[in-house]
């Protein structure tokens, strides 16, 4: 007997089923009742309910409808108990005897699909390396993903018939003799790839087979004839290669019991033969069963009772929404044919029949009645909250919206977080958005995320599939590198010592790109020798850990890299180097077929490696070893010897590891975020549906070429868009107090507006046609379209606008865009700095700090830090050296000439190969023949000026110098290249197309500390021979101007200074032609402002950088103190007075005493000729 209560409320329905659950008594104390529920979420609110209105909830067994099926099963065959045949097995089953055939059977003909897939993937081009990264697809991808979605020939993938006879998709694939009909090479990988995705899509048929049309199964088996299968029959064509593999499938692993023929001898046994007989089942929630579901508790309840409570919304069947229901009277339909078939006696109650409904409260309730068939009474246009549509520019504006949406809530209403379900159809997409603008922590705010990972094992399972993704790819650096941050892998180690900053600097500096050792790109055919892989770079680290600290070590033909020192350093190097190997190890052994048993021993070795003996890393693995443990306990029960490629290994391992969005998604007290399907059962107060887009709502019914179930469609089956609908109405009807429906609509880049979905749609619709047409500018106001972003001062207007934000951060962002924008005070004007110069010098330190005197003030500063982290980004080796490189080779180049008077060419490409700087093969000889070329030609050039055999000998200057405040400074410097009262330095940049203005400053600070002691001649030449010189000076003219320029040094100690070299020149040319310091000044500024985004003028580079805007705020560098009297040349007195630094405008004094005088020291052309 079955005993079916409906209502249209949970409430009603609630006190029925306790009800009735006090009123039966089990026949034994330690036997509990069964209750059969959807899903645990909605058995741990029945336990709630019914604890909260009797006191306590005991003696109550909660079980899923399968759970209660297979306790079923087993009562007939006990080896159930161990394992029933699942998806999982039939894949592996499928896969075996995809890979056994022969080309004779009847399903021969998948194996030209089976080629064709796996040309289009690539594969025939002999390995994953020349084809395509596998990062996005290689782990479980569906790379047969044409039959799931579209199939060029149905009849031939579909039917008995083969394929189209043409070379893309031949009858089978050939087997070359002595290979098992496997091909070498990548090619292999790619077959065997395709051929489990084959294997896993029919196996997701017969699955599907199983719980919905189980007769098939059986005849195909021979356990029912024909005749007794009912219904529309399917292509018997298509049936002919599907059923011969099924029986194939069943006679070959006998000793795993199926579903399906359970099911007939549950069916044959009328239901009795676990004993059972007078005991009552219930059943809460079950809206929606496979028709052999029904069956069975059909003819369970022939000597059983069932009490089945079910909720049913009250649509009426003209009803505007009577469509949304299409799925519920399907179901009802099914329901009723069972009971009728299987004899079945069925009461139908209805809890709610003489309760009358309360008078709507609200529009939404008023909205509620019309979809179940009543009046439309008036909208109450003071309620503008209870349903209201949000329009927005993406999926993270439509969560800020909400979150601001529901602290009003919060504050305004009792409503409380545990009343509030957010729901959506694209929880992937929402679920990165949700969790940063709900912080978990922050009440009364906090909202559980459902299936979200968070315990350790959850971690250790997301490593682990991230390694396998990367297995079979280039080992790309940003690959790898976000795989090693990860926390179990180094991420915990780099944020426990801070030395995430040094892994980066290994990386680059090792200049590692791509590989993960030599031997990957020479098994893929590439010849290169693989300096620029993980191994390589590794083994550079490791050889610099061994070296005494700054020694070049060379070891065969490995260099020494970066230095390695301190014991926190030498840890991370170890453990990465550690996980490096394994990586390396588990690469070299995918590239081989192995058993299933060597696979799991392999893995598990490798998950030893990547996660350490301590008891986290024990628990990060644990997941990971639990999935290998079920995999050579499914290996022995179906007796899989043959050995598998990795590819197939990573799809099965991916598909049971990757349990993302699965997992309890009720939490009672907090705000609930998860999909459509896991709440519409619950009572809500509040529901938000986010993501409500055009195409989301109802989502698309997955369509196989395998599965045959739509083409005889019966009651009861499972229908995507129809059971969408159904969620739908029931989010509707559901909740009491307010009803938030969101979507994208406009476009971020051009505001174009976009479609919502057609239940969207509908509402709209419904709330337009069904209400008086005089409240029509009213029901457009029920529509709130956002805007862009979440600081316009709209949001901050109006307190009781539909649009409005709680965040502070965001009205003080709306405040300083709605008025004119504060000017930032220059750094120096609130501040000095305290730090006193040092005394004694380099001529480095010197130029170093004239470089950018502003950089180097702020760097010396506690607490301010602007330079962007190095963030290795680069992926492909070098073709050419960088602006650095190549600068510091020409360099080395030109040194060694000067020093020796010979170029040793063979050493310095020996060098650049094991550093990585020079590319390989014919790119690497094309570097080194331009460079040869270069430095020839400087080399000619010189000994022209110098002799045939150079003889430069270097020279020692040990100065001293005195600012204009009296502090004695000691500057010492080397000269190395110094030739006949000339001292020459070498420029490896070209002068063509004209000399940047610090250096000619560098070389004129050279210059003068040089003719503090000695009366010389310095000369600058460029790779491309062109130089410029300075006239010989008097040790009381360089001290003059030595005295000016450590005045500056020390004022630059003291604040930042705008001494930019360019800049200056340019002031002095417009005093030149005549114009005003305050004209020039202006012309500067404006100057500065006109920049082509090719070519930056050096005025505007040395003036644009974030030490600049740092230090000088919002006003022009150039321009500061401009009230002061501005300098000219003509008004320079000698010496220079420390009053100065206050009478005049800094800029303009330094432009006068310093660039004016250093151009004034530079030997014209003619005397340059002279020379």
């Amino acid at each position: 007997m079955i005993y079916r209560y409906t209502a249209s409320t949970h409430q009603e329905l609630v006190r029925a089923f306790i009800r009735e659950i006090n009123r039966h008594t089990p026949p034994h104390p330690f036997r509990p009742i069964t209750i059969l529920v959807p899903n645990m979420d909605m058995a741990r609110w029945l336990q709630l309910q019914i604890a909260d209105a009797s006191g306590i909830s005991a003696n109550l067994r909660f079980m899923l409808p399968a759970a209660w099926l297979r306790e079923q099963f087993e009562a007939l065959e006990p080896a159930a108990r161990r394992s029933l045949l699942d998806k999982s097995q039939l894949q592996w089953m499928l896969y075996t005897l995809l890979d056994e055939d022969d080309g004779t059977r009847a399903w021969s003909h998948l194996n030209g699909w089976v080629e064709r897939i796996a040309r289009r993937a690539g594969g025939e081009t002999g390995g994953e390396l020349h084809q395509r990264d596998y990062a996005s697809g290689g782990a479980g991808g569906d790379t047969c993903g044409e039959l799931h979605q579209r199939n060029p020939y149905p009849a031939a993938v579909g039917s008995g018939d083969a394929a189209p006879q043409d070379t893309s998709a031949p009858d089978r694939v050939s087997k070359a003799p002595g290979t098992d009909g496997r091909v070498s090479g990548g090619f292999s990988a790619a077959i065997s790839r395709a051929r489990w995705d084959i294997a896993s899509q029919i196996a997701d048929a017969f699955d599907q087979y199983i719980m919905y049309r189980p007769e098939w199964l059986l005849s195909w088996e021979g356990t029912l004839v024909q005749n007794d299968v009912t219904g529309k029959q399917p292509d018997p064509r298509e049936v002919r290669w599907q059923s011969a593999l099924w029986k194939e499938l069943v006679n070959r692993w006998p000793q795993v019991p199926n579903r399906a023929g359970l099911w007939y001898r549950f069916m044959q046994e009328s239901g009795g033969s676990a004993g059972e007989s007078n005991t009552a089942v219930f059943a809460f929630g079950l809206a929606a069963l496979p028709l052999p579901v029904m069956k069975a508790i059909a003819r369970h309840a022939r000597r059983n009772e069932w009490y089945w409570f079910l909720q049913r919304h009250a649509v009426a069947p003209d009803s505007y929404f009577a469509g949304l229901d299409l799925y519920s009277r399907q179901q009802e339909e099914a329901f009723r044919e069972v009971v009728e078939e299987e004899g079945v006696d069925a009461g139908v109650t209805r809890c709610d029949a003489d309760v009358k409904p309360a008078p709507p409260r609200n529009n939404l309730q008023r909205v509620q009645g019309v979809a179940a068939g009543g009046p439309a009474l008036p909208l109450d246009e003071a309620d503008t909250g209870s349903i209201r549509i949000h329009v927005c520019h993406s999926a993270r504006r439509e969560v800020e919206v909400l979150h601001d949406y529901l602290l009003d809530l919060f504050e305004t209403t009792e409503v409380r977080p545990g009343d509030v379900a957010v729901v959506t159809p694209d929880p992937d997409a929402y679920r990165p958005f949700v969790e940063e603008v709900f912080p978990a922590s922050r009440q009364p705010m906090a909202l559980h995320v459902a299936g979200a990972r968070r315990g350790v094992g959850e971690a250790g399972t997301d490593v682990m599939l991230r390694s396998l993704n990367l297995v079979g790819t280039r080992y790309k650096v940003p690959d790898v590198l976000d795989w090693l941050e990860t926390g179990p892998v180094l991420g915990d180690l780099t944020d426990r010592t801070g030395l995430r900053h040094t892994l980066h600097n290994w990386v680059m500096r090792q200049r590692i790109r791509w590989g993960i050792d030599p031997g990957q790109l020479q098994r893929a055919g590439f010849p290169l020798s693989g300096r620029h892989t993980w191994q390589h770079g590794i083994d550079r680290l490791l050889l610099s850990w061994l070296a005494a600290e700054g020694e070049d070590v060379v070891v065969g033909d490995l260099l020494t890299g970066s230095t390695v020192a301190g014991q926190e350093t030498g840890a991370l190097l170890g453990r990465l180097a550690t996980v490096i190997n394994a990586l390396a190890s588990l690469q070299h052994h995918s590239e081989t077929p192995h058993t299933i048993p060597r696979w799991c021993d392999i893995l598990s070795d490798f998950a030893t490696q990547i996660f350490t003996e301590s008891e986290d890393g024990r628990q990060y693995a644990g997941p990971f070893r639990a999935a290998l443990l079920s995999l050579q306990e499914q290996a022995a029960q179906l007796n899989l010897t043959a050995p598998v490629s990795f590819p197939v290994l990573r799809s099965y391992l991916s598909g049971i590891l990757d349990t993302t969005g699965l997992g309890r998604a009720w939490n009672p007290g907090t705000i609930t975020f998860t999909g459509m399907v896991a709440l519409h059962q619950l009572p809500f107060r509040v529901v938000a549906i986010l993501g409500l887009n055009d195409g989301k709502l109802p989502g698309k019914t997955p369509v196989s070429a395998f599965d045959l179930i739509p083409q005889s469609p019966r009651p009861g089956d499972r229908s995507r868009r129809d059971a969408d609908r159904q969620l739908f109405l029931d989010y509707l009807l559901t909740p009491d107090t307010r009803l938030h429906l969101s979507y994208t609509g406009m476009r971020q880049k051009d505001n174009k507006e976009l479609a919502p979905s057609v239940m969207l749609t509908m509402l709209e619709d419904l709330l337009a046609e069904q209400f008086p047409r005089e409240q029509t500018s009213f029901i457009t106001k029920l529509k709130t379209v956002h805007a862009l972003q979440p600081f316009s001062p709209k949001y901050f207007r109006e307190p009781t606008s539909p649009r409005f934000s709680y965040s502070r951060k965001y009205r003080d962002l709306a405040a300083e865009s709605g008025r004119s924008r504060r000017a930032r005070k220059p750094l120096f004007e609130t501040w000095r700095s305290d730090i006193t110069p040092p005394t004694e010098l380099t001529l480095t330190d010197l130029q170093q700090f004239f470089r950018d005197p502003v950089k180097s003030l702020l760097r010396m500063q506690p607490g301010i830090q602007l330079d962007d982290a190095d963030v290795p980004g680069e992926s492909a080796e070098p073709f050419d050296f960088d602006h650095l490189t190549g600068w510091t080779v020409r360099t080395q180049l030109m040194r060694t000439w000067a020093e020796s008077g010979e170029l040793a060419y063979a050493d310095l490409q020996t060098y650049l190969r094991r550093d990585g700087l020079l590319a390989e093969g014919q790119a690497g000889k094309r570097q080194m023949n331009r460079l040869i070329a270069e430095i020839k030609a400087f080399t000619g050039y010189m000994q022209e000026k110098i002799g045939e055999r150079p003889a430069l000998t270097p020279l020692e200057v040990d100065a001293t110098v005195r600012s204009a405040s009296g502090t004695t400074y000691r500057i010492a410097a080397a000269f190395p290249y110094v030739h006949e009262q000339t001292a020459w330095t070498f420029e490896a940049g070209k002068g063509d197309t004209g000399v940047a203005e610090y250096k000619v400053f560098r070389a004129w600070l050279q210059h003068l500390v040089l003719n503090l002691q000695h009366h010389m001649v310095s000369r600058s030449v460029f790779r491309d021979i062109r130089e410029f010189a300075f006239r010989p000076l008097t040790p009381q003219e360089a001290s003059s101007r030595l005295t000016d320029i450590m005045t500056f040094f020390e004022e630059g100690y003291r604040r930042p200074i705008p001494f930019f070299p360019a800049c200056m020149k340019l002031y002095l040319n417009h005093i030149r032609d005549g114009i005003s310091p305050e004209i020039a000044l202006q012309q500067i500024e404006e100057e500065l402002t006109v920049t082509d985004h090719f070519k930056v003028p050096e005025h505007v580079r040395e003036t644009n950088t974030t030490w600049i805007a740092e230090a000088f705020g919002d006003e022009s560098p150039v321009l500061q103190d401009a009230s002061k009297t501005l300098c000219t040349p003509e008004l320079v007195r000698e010496p220079l007075q420390p009053a100065d630094l206050d009478q005049y405008q800094l800029f303009s004094l330094m432009a006068s005493r310093v660039t004016d005088v250093m151009h004034r020291d530079l030997l014209d052309k003619t005397e340059l000729a002279a020379l």
